[in-house]
């Protein structure tokens, strides 16, 4: 299991620049993770990688990789406005939500924390800059 130290390496890895990454073995899975930033506002994203992969068929089938690793959002089916209108007409599911998973994580704290909650064995491998 990784210690404590070896997180702090990896958070500061992923925070110093873009395109640095780190490698690790979770549960006999190679993760390799990247920072990447987002256009405007430069926003961190951790980009992960699966066995050298993102499948595209991970982000709508329910599958062991996309629970264990990618990041799970949720959307109003309504907006806020639709929401209210469609109560007042009787309609009972006006506030439904759609999840959906992508390989991107915007905070190294809770990817840290899904990683840790759905894996038994993590280790680092590598870390350094475009692995």
């Amino acid at each position: 299991m990784i210690t404590k130290d070896e997180w702090a390496e990896i958070e500061q890895t992923l925070n110093a620049r873009p395109f640095s990454g780190v490698t690790l073995m979770a549960d006999g899975y190679k993760l390799e993770l990247y920072s990447t930033w987002e256009g405007i506002g430069n926003k961190n994203r951790i980009r992960v990688y699966v066995n050298d992969k993102v499948k595209g068929r991970w982000t709508i089938e329910d599958c062991e990789v996309r629970s264990r690793f990618y990041c799970r959002t949720e959307k109003a089916l309504f907006p806020k406005k639709k929401q209210r209108e469609l109560k007042r007409v009787g309609v009972k599911d006006s506030d439904q939500k759609i999840a959906s998973y992508w390989p991107e994580w915007t905070s190294f704290r809770k990817l840290k924390a899904h990683l840790v909650r759905n894996n038994t064995e993590i280790e680092l491998i590598a870390t350094g800059e475009g692995l």
